[in-house]
């Protein structure tokens, strides 16, 4: 959407029409792997809908309420992320984000939680 914009060097909320609707919305960005992140403006609906088609994968998974998810990533805004931590909140998990840990503080932070209370 955003790269469809003509002329449009960097990402700008002024030219893009959702963000001028006064609709509320979230700002996202694409991983960037295939060249420059590309920015989006979403809707909570557009949110709604990546949580539901991760929880759905979450579930073929075999991830129940009765799970703990870690997330290891930081999230940013980079939508993927985001959207694995709502399907895990969905299908019922208990979710843990660990994305400003170093590996030994993830690992310490595991075993801290490994029982349950």
């Amino acid at each position: 959407m955003m790269r469809d914009i003509p002329g449009q060097g960097s990402f700008s909320l002024r030219r893009c029409p959702l963000c001028s609707s006064g609709r509320g919305y979230r700002i996202r960005q694409t991983s960037g792997t295939t060249g420059k992140p590309v920015y989006q403006p979403d809707t909570w609906q557009d949110w709604e809908w990546w949580a539901e088609a991760w929880a759905y994968l979450l579930y073929a998974q075999g991830y129940r309420n009765t799970d703990r998810v870690f997330l290891p990533f930081g999230y940013n805004i980079f939508v993927a992320f985001w959207a694995g931590h709502y399907a895990a909140e969905k299908v019922g998990c208990e979710v843990v984000p660990g994305g400003v840990l170093d590996t030994e503080a993830r690992i310490l932070k595991i075993q801290e939680l490994r029982r349950r209370p």
